[in-house]
């Protein structure tokens, strides 16, 4: 039986969490942690601060942006993530329950096949000659081809244009995706849109296989519950899937359930000799914190409903792979909420909130336009 200390730490080390395991790099942060949650705008940038060394905002848009690496992708759960450009192919494969099919978004909107053809072309001409905003790309259509559309649902009304309409298709359909922003701010500005550089050429059944394998090699050990969580596949999907791996299983002193790894990752961790210690300041809907459904391995009970909301992890401080409080950002100040005992590490807790308060002052101070 393997003590959860042991299994935290280790899993923290493969996450680039924990000192002496940083990434080399933003790439290698985001592959490893199979997608960086991006539905809030700094949530990728507190992530990676937290994983790579000497990590600055630049890093992550010259990435994103300019090399291109990263894609931003709705995935597991309806979630948007970053995953680099050679996994988002297999990511967007094995989570096609995760959008819309484009014939019930073009049913909803009245919106005919003919007519999202004759605009998936224009978009794609007016994006061939480099990345636009949605209001540039209205601008730029002619008028004639260009209708609002009024749909009601109960008592709400809802407008859009056609143009709109197809280009939402195109992000469903992996065609399209959000590029760099177009303010001086990169956090809050609109986005400016592109043609998206993937090749779905992977079977779905290949690409869910391929999904899983990453998540257990990232989050392992972890039980059943979690990957049927966490991929929003059934049970009877997850055994499937499953049953072509070489899987190790395992028991957690102080967890309930049979853990389950894959076997060379489970020697891995058996000769892991890292030192558990470790004090972090991570972000909403950190990868790490939102891996498991059983969250008993990462907080006490009488805690969870604090860190857990709405479907959605708190701004945590974590001390050794477990929640020892929360944190937020109002007004330009780090507020932290400790339960209990920072375990006689203040000093460094307070180091550490020093060192976020600066860099958070950093990415969210808008640029004077010179």
């Amino acid at each position: 039986m393997l003590s959860l200390a042991k299994v935290n730490a280790y899993v923290i080390a493969k996450q680039h969490l924990l000192p002496g395991y940083k990434a080399r790099g933003v790439v290698q942060a985001a592959r490893d942690a199979v997608g960086l949650h991006a539905t809030d705008a700094m949530t990728p940038y507190i992530s990676l601060w937290n994983r790579v060394c000497g990590f600055e905002k630049g890093m992550l848009e010259a990435e994103l942006y300019e090399a291109r690496s990263l894609l931003r992708l709705r995935a597991m759960r309806g979630t948007l993530f970053l995953f680099t450009r050679g996994f988002a192919p297999v990511a967007f494969s094995a989570t096609r329950y995760a959008r819309r099919s484009p014939g019930e978004i073009l049913r909803t909107w009245g919106v005919s096949r003919s007519e999202y053809e004759r605009l998936r072309r224009a978009i794609e001409k007016m994006l061939a000659g480099g990345p636009m905003t949605s209001k540039e790309m209205h601008a730029a259509f002619p008028k004639k081809g260009l209708r609002d559309i009024q749909r009601k649902a109960g008592k709400a009304t809802y407008m859009n244009t056609n143009l709109f309409v197809a280009w939402r298709v195109m992000e469903e359909s992996g065609l399209v995706t959000s590029g760099k922003p177009s303010g001086a701010s990169r956090v809050f500005a609109e986005n400016l849109y592109e043609t998206a550089p993937m090749k779905l050429t992977m079977s779905e059944e290949k690409a869910k296989t391929r999904l899983l394998e990453a998540y257990l090699a990232a989050y392992g050990p972890v039980v059943e519950d979690d990957i049927a969580w966490w991929a929003d596949y059934t049970k009877g999907e997850v055994r499937r899937l499953l049953a072509g791996m070489e899987i190790e299983y395992l028991e957690i002193e102080s967890l309930d359930g049979e853990y389950m790894m894959l076997r060379d990752d489970c020697e891995r961790l058996k000769k892991f000799d890292g030192k558990p210690k470790s004090l972090l300041f991570l972000p909403y809907e950190d990868p790490y914190a939102k891996a498991y459904r059983a969250r008993s391995r990462l907080v006490d009970e009488e805690h969870d409903r604090s860190f857990y909301v709405g479907g959605s992890a708190q701004p945590c401080v974590l001390i050794d792979g477990r929640v020892a409080g929360l944190w937020k950002w109002k007004q330009g100040k780090l507020q932290v909420e400790v339960f209990g005992k920072f375990a006689g590490r203040e000093p460094v807790a307070c180091r550490k909130a020093r060192k976020l308060e600066r860099f958070l002052l950093a990415l969210t101070t808008k640029k004077e336009k010179s």
